[in-house]
């Protein structure tokens, strides 16, 4: 007895549609065209159009970005290239298959861009977001380092469709509401952060400068200036072979630290297995102070994070440096893990750090740098917790953020096959 043929539906479906979708190609349901090689002596900062590149084309966001890039003014012959609203772009180089919605007007689109046109601009963009499209895309696209993908390969792509315009309709209706709520939701953070960014300028001091713009009522006295080898020895974290992570004792690690101002052991995932004196050489207290101390960028480098509590049987990673008072400590924990989060710091920081192939800092270097601190530990102390209350927040929304992103993708997933 032969078997019934797999039907082709997706796993969840709206009430009252239930033909089979049908396999089509990109190219037989849009009009699909690239943009033009723009000369770069041609632009101007005060120009009239914003020139359009991959760039402008990014994973966290469904629509085209505005705010970076070229400006040009077009005579009447390149004004073919000028983007409309709803049209639709993906990456052709590099990160192949990326794909972003224009929702502003005033843009022009350079080569190796693509452009889709369709009456159904946000069925299609649904249909394009999901991960068979862009694997499909990295796939088929040639070259070494960077990849590329022709219009021709684009358009050749197949998919399942609905028959009915009315469950397309459907189907971009709910997904293009939750990208609405995600771009909500990714807005506040980022004003959020934004928040922080400008806090943390006021309520510390500027270079050479003894006090901050912004204090605490009753507070008066100058900052003091030191260096952090006046307090803090540096030491380079545990290297060892692959074999020996993944079970035994809690680690400190690069991601630990970077993500993070405060550390808890009970946000530690990482494990390694140590013997008695890796233990005791790379044991973690207290109060320690860390630096992100390598990376393949040095924008990453010397993030810092304190720990906020006793620690049991936790060592650190060599990808970290460690700081420790091993006599006084002028610096309240909380106040500590904020002070070497600002952008004067991160940016001396980024200074005295060497790029090889990889990015690094070191203790020698990170001794030689000033910081400016209030003797009175209840000042630092309301520093920190303003700045912790604000983190706290953003943390709520950063979960929020992601747990949309979730459902998105899951709906996805089942809204088509």
């Amino acid at each position: 007895m032969m078997s019934k043929e797999k039907r082709r539906v997706p796993k969840l479906r709206f009430p009252g549609f239930t033909e089979d979708w049908e396999q089509r190609k990109l190219g037989e349901c849009i009009d699909i065209s690239t943009g033009y090689p723009f000369d770069s002596q041609d632009f101007n900062e005060n120009g009239e159009y914003l020139v359009i590149t991959n760039g402008n084309i990014q994973e966290n966001t469904p629509f085209v970005l505005n705010n970076v890039g070229n400006r040009i003014d077009l005579d009447d012959s390149l004004k073919k290239y000028i983007l409309d609203i709803d049209d639709l772009l993906i990456t052709m180089d590099g990160t192949v298959g990326r794909v972003a919605i224009v929702v502003n007007n005033k843009l022009v689109l350079a080569q190796r861009v693509c452009r889709i046109k369709s009456n159904e601009p946000y069925y299609i963009y649904q249909l394009l977001s999901k991960n068979n499209f862009i694997q499909s895309m990295n796939k088929i696209g040639h070259g070494g380092t960077i990849k590329h993908i022709s219009l021709s390969e684009i358009s050749e792509y197949q998919d399942f469709y609905p028959k009915s315009q009315k469950e397309r309709i459907k189907i971009s209706t709910v997904l293009t509401n939750c990208d609405k709520l995600i771009t909500l939701h990714q807005r506040k953070l980022n004003n959020l952060k934004l928040k922080r960014k400008a806090l943390l300028q006021k309520l510390f001091p500027k270079n050479g400068e003894g006090y901050p713009e912004l204090r605490f009522p009753g507070f008066t006295d100058a900052w003091e200036q030191r260096k952090l080898g006046d307090f803090y020895t540096f030491k380079n974290g545990l290297n060892k072979e692959k074999v020996y992570f993944g079970y035994g004792d809690s680690i400190v690690n690069f991601t630990d630290v970077f993500h993070n101002r405060q550390i808890y052991s009970s946000t530690l995932k990482g494990k390694v297995c140590v013997n008695k004196k890796e233990l005791e050489n790379y044991k973690v207290k207290e109060g320690d102070l860390f630096f992100t101390r390598t990376s393949e960028t040095i924008d990453e480098i010397g993030f810092p994070a304190v720990v906020m509590e006793p620690m049991e049987r936790v060592v650190f990673s060599g990808f970290v440096l460690r700081g420790r008072a091993e006599k006084y400590d002028p610096l309240a924990n909380i106040f500590k893990s904020y002070i070497f989060f600002t952008d004067n710091f991160r940016s001396e920081m980024k200074k005295k750090s060497s790029m090889t192939t990889r990015a690094l800092t070191s203790g020698t270097a990170l001794k030689e740098m000033c910081f400016s601190y209030p003797k009175d530990l209840e000042e630092q102390t309301k520093i920190g917790e303003i700045l912790l209350s604000l983190d706290k927040i953003i943390t709520l929304h950063q979960r929020k953020l992601k747990h949309l992103q979730i459902q998105k993708k899951s709906l996805l997933q089942k809204l088509f096959v």
